[in-house]
């Protein structure tokens, strides 16, 4: 039998044209139920995969470290459940961009460094890091020590007065930008481009 023949096609009718058009109805209904959930599904899943990599960086300063020392340090934090790639990163002081450390120790304590008394601090980068769940980097940290303490006594005060914006991303490529003057996080398209205002030690 030809598959082609005009009169095979109209044997598979029913003969009753509206039952026809019910039943071709129903098909047509029926594929695009289906494509819905298909994508329905498809979506859950990207949205599954994204909640099980999503980072959440926080910021935090502190003057005391965990064993009880007297410091002020100045700390990010992954609290999500993925990798955060961090892209770029922006450290202001009441207002005026600072590119490292000693630009902030500059910035706060002018008059003490005049004075002659030399502090030593330690840092880390955060730029082009990866940082892993659960884990707390300090990018800044000043010690209590004796040549420290009128720096550690400033910093202590100051240190509210620090703001700092770092741009981030997923594995997945979805980026936010946290803001310490912020709760909320901003999602965004894309990270920018490394600028000249950037923190970088």
């Amino acid at each position: 039998m030809d598959p082609l023949d005009p009169l095979d096609a109209a044997r598979k009718r029913s003969g009753h044209p509206w039952v026809d058009v019910v039943v071709g109805g129903s098909a047509i209904l029926i594929a695009l139920i289906s494509l819905v959930i298909a994508l329905r599904q498809s979506q859950i899943m990207d949205r599954q995969l994204a909640a099980s990599v999503w980072p959440h960086l926080q910021y935090g300063t502190s003057n005391q470290s965990d064993d009880g020392k007297q410091v002020v340090s100045l700390d990010v934090e992954n609290a999500g459940v993925g990798p955060a790639l961090v892209h770029s990163m922006s450290l202001h002081y009441r207002g005026r961009a600072l590119h490292n450390a000693r630009e902030l120790v500059d910035a706060c304590c002018k008059d003490l460094v005049e004075s002659g008394v030399k502090p030593s601090w330690s840092t880390s980068t955060l730029h082009d890091w990866v940082l892993t769940p659960s884990r707390q980097k300090s990018f800044f940290v000043l010690t209590s020590a004796q040549t420290n303490a009128p720096y550690w006594q400033r910093l202590n005060v100051e240190r509210e007065n620090i703001q700092v914006s770092i741009c981030y991303c997923s594995v997945l490529g979805q980026c936010w930008l946290l803001d310490s003057r912020s709760t909320d996080q901003q999602a965004v398209a894309a990270c920018p481009a490394a600028a000249a205002d950037d923190y970088r030690e």
